[in-house]
């Protein structure tokens, strides 16, 4: 379920927009070999989020979001998965033009658990506390824009105009993502690098 709500502000060239949202999913989890208590992730999880965005100059956009998940599982004596979990978000969008576009992205959170195995904490009473991070951008561009710079074409025509070409953009992002715990065998950061090929079909 989710409320929004717009409007344009015409002389000061700004556009809002509110998102509040919840939710509720019933997960079901499976064993398998690689993991042999899955089955006790299982249970209800409820959300909820408030998001707000302001694009000026038709070509900037700043977001804001602030997220709650409460998760229960089914298993009456095991509250390894179950949490309360607490994050915020800032976003930016710079469309340049002709198909380019730069997109960051920063959040933020706190993850709070109600228990934690003892084979892991090497102590029942411990309680997980997580606090995660991840820093993205991604550029994106339409393919024809490099053929083009590279001077590879057909003649007098621009890549752009080309069938192969055609509402076909690359993406490169890039990926932090940190997870501070009190319990080092979930502390970890990584980081990823991905480049995409997406291609638009218009019928």
């Amino acid at each position: 379920m989710s409320l929004s709500h717009s409007w344009y502000l015409r002389e000061q060239k700004l556009t809002y927009r509110t998102i509040a949202s919840s939710g509720w999913f019933s997960d079901t989890y499976m064993n398998s070999d690689a993991s042999q208590n899955a089955e006790m992730n299982s249970g209800d999880r409820v959300y909820a989020r408030l998001y707000g965005s302001v694009t000026f100059n038709s070509s900037q956009q700043l977001s804001l979001g602030l997220n709650y998940t409460n998760k229960n599982t089914d298993a009456p004596d095991t509250t390894d998965y179950e949490y309360d979990a607490w994050s915020a978000s800032i976003g930016h969008l710079w469309m340049f033009g002709a198909g380019h576009s730069l997109s960051s992205y920063v959040s933020g959170g706190r993850t709070s658990y109600k228990g934690s195995a003892e084979s892991v904490a090497g102590d029942p009473r411990k309680v997980r506390l997580d606090t995660p991070v991840r820093v993205s951008i991604t550029l994106e561009t339409p393919i024809a824009w490099f053929v083009d710079a590279m001077a590879i074409g057909a003649g007098n025509k621009t890549a752009a105009n080309l069938p192969g070409f055609k509402n076909f953009t690359l993406a490169l992002s890039g990926e932090y993502l940190s997870n501070h715990s009190n319990i080092p065998n979930y502390d970890y950061n990584n980081v990823r690098w991905q480049a995409l090929l997406r291609k638009r079909f218009e019928f």
